[in-house]
């Protein structure tokens, strides 16, 4: 069965060119779940369809555990999105190839390619969904040579790492879009990270 990336794409035609360009990686992601991918990950796709944008995500894997990456480093972070149901009163049922993704990183295993995209002129924004458990305070030194266990903890590292890359400078800013189902969802990654960044832990 062949494997569905890039060469695949290009040679089935399976997605418009405009949506596999090589974009410039402007999103970072913690999670790759369906929802996000099906969700947040799809909605790229349609913008660099339209051309309304033009970026990559680059997916983070939340834990340890997770097995995913390796899978989207071969698929060159492509799958596929089913869509069924009503619009316009008409029925949906129908596949979509989302090529959003555009690389796959563990930072367990790969911290210093995690920490290049600190320095990255080119990121905008964070986004996340790593369930409501994930999106907890947790006790845990932050160092400065491997990642946190935790999703803020990451975070807090890479927003430090930038900050040392800009040197205060507000042009390192980013936007943070944590999409968690819980109320706050903001505020509340907000307030662990300054306990984290005060505390060190």
């Amino acid at each position: 069965m062949a494997i569905l990336d890039h060469s695949l794409i290009r040679a089935k035609e399976l997605a418009p060119k405009e949506a596999y360009e090589p974009h410039p990686f402007r999103i970072m992601q913690f999670g790759e779940g369906n929802f996000i991918r099906a969700y947040f990950n799809w909605m790229i796709h349609q913008l660099n369809t339209t051309g309304e944008y033009r970026g990559r995500a680059v997916a983070v894997q939340p834990t340890p555990h997770g097995k995913k990456m390796s899978i989207f480093n071969r698929q060159d972070g492509s799958f596929t999105v089913m869509l069924k149901g009503y619009m316009n009163e008409k029925v949906i049922d129908e596949s979509e190839v989302i090529t959003s993704i555009g690389e796959g990183i563990n930072p367990y295993e790969d911290w210093e390619r995690f920490l290049t995209f600190a320095a990255s002129e080119e990121l905008q924004v964070i986004t996340s969904n790593t369930t409501e458990a994930g999106l907890s305070y947790t006790y845990e030194r932050l160092e400065k040579d491997r990642a946190c266990l935790s999703f803020p903890g990451k975070v807090t590292q890479l927003l430090y790492a930038r900050y040392q890359a800009f040197k205060g400078s507000k042009e390192g800013g980013l936007h943070i879009l944590p999409l968690e189902l819980i109320d706050n969802n903001g505020s509340l990654l907000k307030e662990i990270i300054l306990r984290k960044s005060m505390t060190g832990n």
